[in-house]
């Protein structure tokens, strides 16, 4: 890693110095898809009601990513910046284009955590489905 930007930094100086005959940066600015994937899954974890430890592991997750893609020199901040939009926007359109209604699936699984909980504490037990046998 310490080498790569110790290259990155040489062919910026030399590229600066004289931009007809140097190489330009040997990276791109292009948005992150790794932060976009990341972010995607962090905020479809709290729109969903995930659990919190689920939540919190992939808030971890998001900013190790963040941190490692810059740092490594993957992306510029902007590339992150930019992935973060398009992960905004992938669950935007997500939502337009199949109708997914958040209540309801939050009410779905409210109703799933509920029964489960009065199952484990002897209150109540779930439904079970028989299998047939022949």
């Amino acid at each position: 890693m310490t080498h790569l930007q110790g290259v990155l930094l040489d062919q910026r100086v030399e590229f600066l110095r004289d931009p007809a005959s140097a190489t330009p940066q040997s990276i791109a600015a292009f948005a992150s898809l790794h932060i976009s994937m990341s972010f995607t899954a962090v905020v479809a974890a709290h729109l969903l009601g995930l659990g919190r430890r689920a939540r919190v592991a992939l808030w971890v997750w998001f900013a190790l990513t963040v941190l490692s893609t810059i740092y490594l020199g993957w992306h510029y901040v902007l590339d992150d910046v930019a992935g973060v939009i398009l992960g905004a926007l992938a669950l935007v359109l997500a939502r337009a284009l199949t109708g997914f209604d958040l209540r309801t699936a939050r009410e779905r699984r409210r109703m799933t955590d509920s029964i489960g909980t009065a199952g484990r504490n002897g209150d109540e037990r779930p439904a079970t489905t028989q299998v047939p046998t022949s």
